[in-house]
C-alpha cells in the first residue's frame, strides 16, 4: 500500500499542512517556489528563516521545521513545514528521490492524512514525489488491531503544486511501473512463509504477470527430475512442500527475432532453516526473506511488463522450502 499522488497547477486554499522545500544557500536558506507563493506568504516564512541561527534551519538536506499560524496565513494554512533541499547543484533524480523518501518519512510522524507541497523550482519532480511513494509503502495484510485508529493518522494522500504540474504528472506516470514493481517485490519478500511456499508463488507470479504479456513456464519436480536439476531438489527435500522454478520471458516490440536475452536469476528460498541446530532463534522469523532476489526478479518483471520495454528479458527463479517437515 502506498499514498495517492496528485498533482496541481496552483495552491488553492486548504487546510493540510503547507510543504515549502527550501534549498541550502551560501548565506542560509532559499526559497525553491519563491516565484510560485503569495508575496504575503513568502514575506511571512522568509521572515522567519532569516531569523534562524547558525543551529537553525539552513534548508541542509533533509532538514525540516514546523511552523504554526494563529491566522489563515500563508496560503491558507495554519501549518506549514520548511524541507531542506540541500545544495541545489548537487541536486539529481536520485537524489530528489532520496529526498523525497525523508519527507515522507517526516510526514508520517504528522498524524495528517493528507498533505500539499508548494513544489514549483524543485528538481527532478517526478523522482522526487516517486520517492515519496516508495517511501509511504506500508505491508499491512495481516493488520487487524487499532487499525482504525491507525489510519487515521496515517498520510494517505500527497498533492504536488506547480506551474508545470502536468508535465511532471506525464514524467511522474512513467515512473509508476517501477513503483509497482517495486510494491510487488516487497509485498512478496514480506509475505508470510505459511502463505508464499514454492508452488503458491508460483501461481502467484503467473497471476501477476501473465495478464501483462509476461510468458510464464513453471516446472514442478517431475519436469526439474527429469532434467537431473539435482541441486535445487537437494535443497527442498526434506519439506514436504515441493521445489519449483518459474521461467518468465518479457520480449518488447521491436525486438529482433535473433535478439539474445538478458538474463535474470533470482534466489528463491521461501524459508531456510538451513543450519537449524546453530542459528539462533531470535532471526529466525527473518529466514522467510531468504527469496529476496527472486522477489527482486519478479518485480522488474513486472515494471518490464507495465512499460512496455523494447527489450527481450528472461528471468528465472528457483524456488525451494529449505525446512524438514514433522
Amino acid at each position: 500500500m502506498t499514498i495517492t499522488i496528485q498533482f496541481s497547477k496552483s495552491l488553492s486554499s486548504h487546510q493540510n499542512p503547507l510543504i515549502v522545500p527550501f534549498y541550502a544557500h551560501d548565506v542560509g536558506a532559499q526559497c525553491a517556489a519563491a516565484d510560485f507563493l503569495s508575496d504575503k506568504a513568502l514575506s511571512v516564512i522568509s521572515s522567519i528563516v532569516s531569523l534562524q541561527d547558525e543551529n537553525g534551519f539552513l534548508g541542509k538536506d533533509g532538514q525540516s521545521l514546523e511552523l504554526y499560524f494563529a491566522a489563515d496565513v500563508p496560503e491558507g494554512a495554519r501549518r506549514v513545514i520548511l524541507f531542506g533541499l540541500g545544495e541545489k547543484r548537487d541536486m539529481s533524480a536520485i537524489a530528489a528521490e532520496n529526498l523525497g523518501g525523508k519527507l515522507c518519512a517526516i510526514l508520517n510522524g504528522l498524524s495528517s492524512q493528507s498533505v500539499v507541497v508548494a513544489g514549483e523550482g524543485v528538481e527532478h519532480p517526478a523522482h522526487f514525489v516517486l520517492g515519496a511513494a516508495l517511501r509511504s509503502y506500508r505491508f499491512e495484510r495481516y493488520k487487524t488491531m487499532d487499525q482504525e485508529k491507525a489510519q487515521a493518522t496515517q498520510l494517505k494522500s500527497l498533492e504536488f503544486c506547480a506551474y508545470d504540474a502536468e508535465i511532471t504528472q506525464e514524467e511522474y506516470q512513467d515512473l509508476v511501473p517501477v513503483l509497482s514493481g517495486v510494491e510487488l517485490a516487497r509485498d512478496l519478500v514480506n509475505e508470510a512463509p505459511n502463505a508464499l511456499y514454492p508452488e503458491s508463488y508460483a501461481a502467484l507470479i503467473a497471476e501477476e504477470l501473465k495478464p501483462l504479456g509476461v510468458d510464464i513456464e513453471i516446472l514442478d519436480e517431475k519436469k526439474m527430475r527429469k532434467m537431473g536439476m539435482g541441486a535445487i531438489m537437494a535443497v527442498g527435500q526434506g519439506s514436504e512442500r515441493q521445489p519449483r522454478m518459474v521461467v518468465m520471458r518479457w520480449k518488447g516490440k521491436g525486438v529482433a527475432k535473433d535478439a539474445k536475452p538478458i538474463a535474470l536469476v533470482g534466489k528463491g528460498v521461501t524459508f531456510d532453516t538451513g543450519g537449524i541446530s546453530i542459528k539462533p532463534s531470535a532471526g529466525m522469523d527473518e529466514m522467510k526473506m531468504d527469496m529476496g532476489g527472486s522477489a527482486a526478479d519478479v518485480g522488474t518483471m513486472k515494471t518490464l511488463a507495465l512499460r512496455e520495454a523494447p527489450a527481450y528479458v528472461v528471468g528465472i527463479v528457483g524456488l525451494a522450502e529449505n525446512m524438514p517437515s514433522a
